[in-house]
Order: structure tokens, then C-alpha cells, then sequence
């Protein structure tokens, strides 16, 4: 009877009955199988605590009963005493090493234990992230349509039915304490020194589900001491930001350990809700899976509560990374921690001026004054409308729907624009003095031109105090960039929309270092890093070993700094991006740089486990075989124009300690007027080729750029203007080296080179 009544799922039946049975038992053996049977039964009834003792007992009475163990694991596991529930199932497998069951539970355990020291299967971690793109949307839409009942339980399913899926993994709590600071009130701290991209913590949310909603189901999760400590949140006033919370942070990452089912008179009223809601929740991401590269953003219809993180402050500046996996939030060093450093998050978008930020936050109830505000409006707060106005020239790009080349030429004017903008009020700034010292400051400021022929490599530092002052007022320069990274890196998208490759790996670059300023290690970071990983592989015919060797270590190290997983999660979100062979490639490469660098660690010090390099199917032609075939055409293409070879005439120019022009070629003529100069030189001890190629009649859209090992060749996109410029380089050099700059008024193209470092070459002017 006992046995049908658990087959027939009433479990508190089979309970009582196998209670009965207990009592009714002669032998320990008897005893022994009808407390398995009662624990397995307090198993369904969620008695964790009882089925151990059930089992615990069965144990004694019958050491080498396996069930006993199997059950003792199982109660122990659910009561999150994972230690013990390993040793119980190893018994189990011991003296049962064929059970399937039993195996499974012990893999199950030993991955949560890994979980809660901060080691998680990223791979299957991410592959859940793709699960919160649109079609999750639209399921979630599906399932609010559902008729409002008026009984509080039938209300309750409904709810239930538009919950966020759980991601199943344990929560954990890396070297973080909560603390108070008189300036900003309640914070998260670190304990020890922690290295950027190091894995913080991952809390799991109270509450997850459509906005419409989540003011209800918070309301059902909030009784007893949960009740308090959510009203102990903060409401946007300082009063609020006091009081620290007696709960500890292990408990605050995984609130459902808080939760109490005894009744209250007491509630959380809806206008509560929202309000603590309004001031503590975060937006779910949507992911959009089949885009290439991977496009992220917020979903405006979905959020969610976690104890925990809400804790984190503010900053224009934030020093972590926040990735949302459905129910769970993991959050990350964004930048090097030292020991009792707070941690800070943006509650607002990051990548716009400072008066936009401010404007963002009122709702929150305070006036940001981080030292990022601070430094910009000392440096640009005077020309608001000067600033504004570039922004509305590069929507009104965007919006007139101009064609490519069009577009590009647009937006360039507008980067273009918005760096000298800042370059010269900087420079303004600087030689005016009295900026905030938490940023280096250049001793002797340099002047917005010189900043710009240094940075354009047109010309070369004086000294290596010059060198330094440039570096410092470079980094100001980037994070100025930072509030108008946006307007950067749609320039250099409308240039990989002409198939612009170089020049778009160029302003990628440039989008890529304000960034790094504001948003390190972010995910756009590492967004930002494939694109112009993409793009130098596309001008280079996939030659990741040498033409884009530098570009794919950053995509890699940003890569595992935003999501951790080093090769095999870069894999997984590059897929659809990149060849089979590069994405073999970056397994090999990041097994060097992991070599290199010993800060590339995962979770508490563990590395990141090395992926093998997977077979590249030969069965049908992929598209780095469609891109060779294509280079290979062009190849042929520009070998049957009548183009002359420049002439072998060097010449000796004076020497100087940081620059020596060894040897220089004079103009040679191509097809259709085009003409192209080659000089050689060393700089500090390297040689060095710069390449000015002169393409009268065609804008910086409209050619084509090619490097090899030795030789140079610029092919125009336009029929009407046929040039084919081809240069051949008077020794070998590092394709992925080459630094390309166009200008308008000359229609030149400057091209600069570094020879190969591994060969030992030596100029000689003849």
C-alpha cells in the first residue's frame, strides 16, 4: 500500500503508511529498508532535515546498504551541506559503481562545490545568456496574457507562469565585505587585492519577471525578516543609505535561503514596491543571438531584484562588470583593485557628457560629482551647445540615409570634429591649470597639434619626457572620448560598410581606447575588440598569425576580462563571426598569452581549462576559402595593370638620435595619374617604411588597401577613377603593423610599417 500510494504521487500518504511499517519491524534490516523508503518520501515533501535522519539511521543499521547512502546524499545535498553529501555518494559509487543515478548525483555535487568557490562551466553558463533574446521575449508577452483572477492563489500561478528561468548554479561570494563611507553611505568593499576581470561574486535575484508584474511578486516573496530587510533598501535619500543590514553578504547572494513561510500580519503595500523597486532593480539584457559580432541591451520590459549587488554605489567611473544570466548576476573586476577599495557601478549610460549623466540621475535623489564629472566640466563644461551640436550632426547622418560613401564621409567629419573638439580643450585646460589631481597631469601640457601629429605618427616624440607627457595627455584625450565613444564607433562602422577594412580597424581603435577609459572590460569593450579583430582579418585574408596578431590577443584578453572562459567562451560568442581556422587559432593563442601573463586567471587564481584545437571540416568550401579565391582574383586583377615598379634610388638624408632616414624612393607613377612614394628609415633601431600614395579624385571610402610581407598595393572601388597603385617595400615588414592615414585635402594616403623583428635586417645607403 505504502509503495502505491508514492507511485500514485501522495507522498504524505506513503509517509504515514511507511511510518506504520517502522513501527511494525522485527529486524534491522526490516527497519533499515522502511526508513529508506520514509526519506525518500520526505525527499518529495521538501523535509530535508527528516529525510536525513531517516537515512542517517538506515546507514547505521546497514553500512553497506547503498540506497542508505544514495539517500543520505540526497538529503544532505538539499540541505547545501555539499562536503558531506560528496563523501555519502562516494560510498554510494563504492559499493555500486555501475548506478548511473548515483553518479550523476556525485558530478552534481562536486559542480556545485566548484560553483560556490567561483568556478563555473562558463560555457554552459553563456550558452543560457542566449536564451535572453527576443524569442524569450516573446514567450514571456505570450504567457502575461493570461486572465487576472480574483483568488489570491490562481493570481499566484499566473504569476508563476512569467517568472524568469532559474540558471540552476550556486551562488558565491569572492573577497567582498559590505561597508559605510561617510560620502556615500552603504558599499561593497573588497578584501584583498584583486586583478581586472576577477570574478566578485554571483547573486542570485529575489525577484526576476515582466515589469508589470515584479511589483506583485515582490510583494508575495516579502514576509517575516526578508520583509524588513527589503524595506531597509535604499529610496534615494541619504536617510536610507545608513542603515547596515544585519544580514550577512552570503545570505544577501542567495535571498531564497532567506525566504519564511510563516504568516504575517504585516505586508509590503504596492506603492512600497515600486518605489523600492524604481530605486533597486536592474534591466535584464537582450541578447541577440544570430547578430555578428554579438549585439547586447537592455531589455525595457523585464528586470529584476538582487539583494546583494543593489549595495554597489554609483560612478561615471565604474570598476566592475555586471553580466545578468537569467535569475543570476555575476560581477566582475573591471579594473585593478587594491585591498579596501569600494566597488563602483553606472546606474546610468556611461557613454554621454556629464550633464546627461546628471540629468539621468535625479531620479535616484543625488548630484553626481565623481571625478570623472568633475574633470569634464573643468574641461568642456563652457561649450555645451558646441558639443551638442556635433552630436546632432552625427544623428542627422545617420537619419538621412545618405549611401555608403556618403555616410562614411559624414560621420569622418564628425569624429574628426568631436577629437579635435576635445584635443583642443584639453589642451586649453591644461595650460590654464587647476584640473582635479586624481588624474596624471602633464607637467608641460602639449599643444592640440602637436598631440595630433605625435599621435598620427607624423612625427616623433623629442625626448622621453615628451614621450611621457604625451601618454599621459593621451589617456585625458581618451577618457574626454568617452562621452562621445558612440558617434566614434559609428565611423568606424560605416567604414566597414564600404569594405574600408584598415581604416576601420584605425577608428575602431580609437572608439576602443575611450572606452577602455570609461567602461573597462565591459562587454562592449570586448564587442568593440572583435570588430576590429573582424576587420583586419578581412583586409589581410584571415593572416591572424601575423597581419592581426596583436588584434586578436585584445579580443581574447578582453574577451575572458568581461565574461571569463578565456578561449572557450570567446569561441562561443565568435562562432558566427569568424573563419573555423581563426577560431582554432585563438585557442593556440590564448594558451601563449596565458603563458605571458599569469593575471589571466579565472575565479579564485584557477585558469581558465585550455580548449583543443577542433578539426576544420574540408567537406565545402567556407568563407575563409571564398576569401582567398577572391584576394586571389584581385592579385590577378592588379597584375595586368600597367603599373611601374618604383625605382631602387636611395638617398641619404641628415641624421638625428631618434629618427635616421636610411633610404627613400621617388614618386612612381601608376594608372590613372595616382603616384606613390616609398622611404625607409630607422627609429630607435627599427626600420621602419612609410608609404604616401596619392590618389587624386577619390575620397577615403573609396580605395582598397593591401599589405604583404613586401609589398604594398592600393586599388580604387570606383570605375570611373581606375587607379592601382603597387609598391614594392625594400625589405621585409610586420603586415599587422601597418598604420594607415588619410588626407582630405592632399587625397594621400600615408601608410607606415615595421619590419619584421624577427629577421636581422640591416640598412645600408648605398
Amino acid at each position: 500500500m505504502a509503495a502505491a500510494a508514492f507511485r500514485a504521487n501522495r507522498f504524505e500518504e506513503a509517509e504515514g503508511l511507511y511510518t506504520e511499517a517502522l513501527e511494525a519491524a522485527e529486524s534491522g534490516q526490516q527497519k533499515a529498508a522502511a526508513l529508506n523508503s520514509r526519506a525518500q518520501c520526505r525527499l518529495k515533501l521538501k523535509n530535508f532535515e527528516g529525510a536525513r535522519e531517516d537515512a542517517s539511521t538506515a546507514r547505521a543499521l546497514e553500512p553497506e546498504n547503498p540506497k542508505a547512502w544514495y539517500r543520505l546524499g540526497s538529503a544532505l545535498s538539499a540541505l547545501g551541506r555539499l562536503a558531506e553529501a560528496q563523501e555519502a555518494y562516494e560510498e554510494a559509487q563504492r559499493q555500486r559503481p555501475e548506478d548511473s543515478d548515483v553518479r550523476s548525483a556525485l558530478l552534481s555535487v562536486l559542480r556545485r562545490r566548484n560553483e560556490r568557490e567561483g568556478r563555473y562551466d562558463w560555457l554552459q553558463v553563456y550558452q543560457k545568456y542566449f536564451e535572453t533574446g527576443p524569442l524569450a521575449v516573446a514567450a514571456a508577452k505570450g504567457k502575461s496574457k493570461c486572465n487576472e483572477r480574483s483568488e489570491e492563489s490562481e493570481e499566484t500561478e499566473c504569476f508563476q507562469e512569467r517568472l524568469i528561468a532559474t540558471l540552476g548554479v550556486e551562488p558565491y561570494v569572492g573577497p567582498v565585505r559590505l561597508g559605510y563611507s561617510e560620502e556615500r553611505g552603504r558599499g561593497l568593499f573588497v578584501t584583498e587585492d584583486v586583478p581586472k576581470g576577477r570574478l566578485l561574486l554571483c547573486a542570485k535575484a529575489l525577484v526576476t519577471g515582466l515589469n508589470e508584474d515584479l511589483p506583485k511578486l515582490l510583494r508575495q516573496q516579502c514576509v517575516g525578516g526578508l520583509l524588513d530587510l527589503v524595506r531597509s533598501l535604499s529610496r534615494g535619500t541619504p536617510e536610507s543609505e545608513r542603515k547596515m543590514p544585519a544580514t550577512s553578504v552570503v545570505q544577501l547572494a542567495d535571498p531564497q535561503e532567506l525566504l519564511e513561510t510563516d504568516e504575517s500580519a504585516d505586508e509590503l503595500t504596492l506603492e512600497e514596491a515600486r518605489d523600492i523597486l524604481y530605486h533597486n532593480q536592474f534591466s535584464l539584457p537582450l541578447v541577440n543571438p544570430n547578430a555578428a559580432p554579438l549585439e547586447v541591451g537592455n531589455d525595457t520590459e523585464r528586470s529584476g531584484l538582487w539583494l546583494l549587488p543593489v549595495f554597489v554605489n554609483h560612478s561615471c567611473l565604474p570598476n566592475v562588470q555586471r553580466i545578468i544570466v537569467l535569475d543570476c548576476l555575476f560581477l566582475r573586476a573591471g579594473r585593478d583593485l587594491k585591498c579596501g577599495d569600494e566597488l563602483f557601478d553606472s546606474y546610468v549610460e556611461t557613454l554621454q557628457p556629464f550633464w546627461h549623466r546628471r540629468d539621468s540621475l535625479e531620479g535616484y535623489g543625488f548630484h553626481c560629482s565623481c571625478e570623472r564629472c568633475i574633470f569634464e566640466e573643468a574641461v568642456y563644461g563652457g561649450h555645451k551647445e558646441d558639443l551638442e551640436k556635433l552630436f546632432d550632426q552625427a544623428a542627422d547622418a545617420v537619419r538621412s540615409r545618405a549611401d555608403g560613401a556618403a555616410l562614411a564621409e559624414q560621420t569622418e567629419a564628425v569624429a574628426t570634429a568631436v577629437d579635435i573638439f576635445m584635443d583642443q580643450r584639453l589642451a586649453i585646460a591644461l595650460q590654464g591649470g587647476g584640473l582635479p589631481e586624481t588624474f596624471k597631469v602633464p607637467k608641460l601640457p602639449l599643444s592640440a597639434q602637436r598631440m595630433a601629429m605625435l599621435r598620427g605618427g607624423f612625427e616623433r616624440p623629442n625626448d622621453a619626457e615628451e614621450e611621457m607627457y604625451f601618454q599621459q595627455q593621451d589617456v585625458l584625450q581618451a577618457l574626454l572620448l568617452g562621452s562621445v565613444a558612440n558617434v566614434l564607433r559609428g565611423y568606424a562602422l560605416s567604414l566597414r560598410g564600404l569594405n574600408r577594412f584598415v581604416e576601420a580597424a584605425s577608428a575602431g581603435k580609437r572608439s576602443l581606447d575611450a572606452i577602455d577609459e570609461v567602461l573597462p572590460c565591459s562587454e562592449l569593450s570586448a564587442i568593440v575588440a572583435n570588430d576590429m579583430l573582424s576587420n583586419k582579418l578581412l583586409a589581410f585574408h584571415l593572416d591572424y598569425k601575423q597581419a592581426a596578431k596583436k588584434e586578436m590577443q585584445s579580443a581574447l584578453q578582453r574577451s575572458h576580462w568581461a565574461y571569463g572562459g578565456g578561449a572557450v567562451v570567446w569561441r562561443h560568442f565568435s562562432d558566427k563571426l569568424f573563419a573555423p581556422s581563426v577560431l582554432d587559432g585563438g585557442a593556440a593563442t590564448w594558451q601563449k598569452l596565458q603563458m605571458d601573463d599569469p593575471k589571466l586567471v579565472d575565479g579564485r587564481g584557477y585558469q581558465a581549462a585550455p580548449v583543443e584545437a577542433a578539426a576544420v571540416s574540408k567537406e565545402k568550401p567556407g568563407f575563409e576559402d571564398l576569401l582567398r579565391k577572391r584576394a586571389a582574383k584581385q592579385r590577378t586583377k592588379v597584375d595586368s595593370e600597367k603599373v611601374m615598379e618604383p625605382k631602387q634610388t636611395p638617398s641619404v638624408s641628415p641624421h638625428t638620435p631618434e629618427r635616421e632616414v636610411v633610404a627613400t624612393q621617388p614618386p612612381s607613377s601608376a594608372a590613372g595619374g595616382a603616384s606613390c612614394e616609398v622611404s625607409a628609415s630607422t627609429e630607435e633601431g627599427v626600420p621602419m617604411v612609410t608609404c604616401r600614395v596619392t590618389l587624386p579624385g577619390l575620397t577615403s571610402a573609396e580605395a582598397n588597401l593591401e599589405v604583404s610581407e613586401m609589398e604594398l598595393r592600393v586599388t580604387s572601388l570606383r570605375s570611373d577613377v581606375p587607379h592601382c597603385v603597387r609598391a614594392t617595400l625594400p625589405f621585409s615588414v610586420d603586415p599587422s603593423s601597418s598604420e594607415a592615414k588619410w588626407s582630405k585635402r592632399q587625397q594621400c594616403l600615408t601608410v607606415r610599417l615595421q619590419g619584421q623583428k624577427s629577421r636581422n635586417l640591416k640598412l645600408e645607403t648605398p
